[in-house]
């Protein structure tokens, strides 16, 4: 198993780099969309690395932090997914988001990915949010609405905690702490559980 490679970048194709260690050249299989601006050619990287052995062929595949190189792996798991569909995911999907999404039990994010329709994104969801609950997924500072697969500003909830004399900002927050803890909630004890903790304030 190739665990990880350090060298110098010398090509830079659509959805690999070849990274030069020891006068050998690795073609690693990498999410660019999400590297975009990080690297280019000569600089050195390092990467976490994940190899696919196939009777004809053998494909690394490689991740800027070790979150990323987990979540492809659990991704593996599931029917249907390869290494150029798990990869795919994290070229459109940051960690965060990907903890977002199982946590709410969206499937939708995966399904705007390539390859991914709608049934294999339910599938996803359904044999991995149990698993990556259990991760500790780096980027805690990322912050309770980013987690959150939806945009949340236009929230009845919102409006109406503002209809009630709270600033479109008290109220934000106060919605995004809530629906972080229990996304399923819904919206008349959303709005019961907003007032009781704005009132504490």
């Amino acid at each position: 198993m190739i665990a990880s490679v350090r060298g110098e970048i010398i090509l830079i194709e659509e959805d690999s780099l070849v990274v030069e260690v020891n006068h050998l050249g690795y073609q690693v299989y990498a999410p660019l969309q999400r590297m975009v601006g990080q690297y280019q050619l000569n600089d050195e990287i390092f990467l976490y690395t994940h190899l696919i052995v196939r009777e004809d062929q053998w494909t690394l595949f490689g991740f800027l932090t070790s979150d990323e190189l987990t979540l492809f792996r659990l991704l593996l798991t599931v029917s249907g997914i390869g290494g150029k569909g798990a990869l795919g995911v994290l070229n459109q999907m940051s960690p965060q988001q990907i903890v977002g999404a199982m946590a709410t039990e969206d499937s939708r994010p995966f399904e705007k990915v390539t390859g991914i329709g709608k049934k294999t994104a339910q599938r996803i969801v359904l044999e991995l949010k149990d698993k990556v609950a259990k991760l500790s997924i780096s980027g805690t500072e990322v912050s309770g609405e980013e987690m959150l697969t939806e945009p949340i500003s236009d929230h009845d909830a919102i409006e109406a905690l503002c209809q009630l004399g709270y600033t479109k900002g008290e109220a934000k927050k106060a919605v995004v702490k809530i629906l972080c803890d229990d996304p399923a909630i819904d919206n008349d004890n959303l709005l019961r559980k907003a007032l009781t903790m704005l009132s504490k304030f």
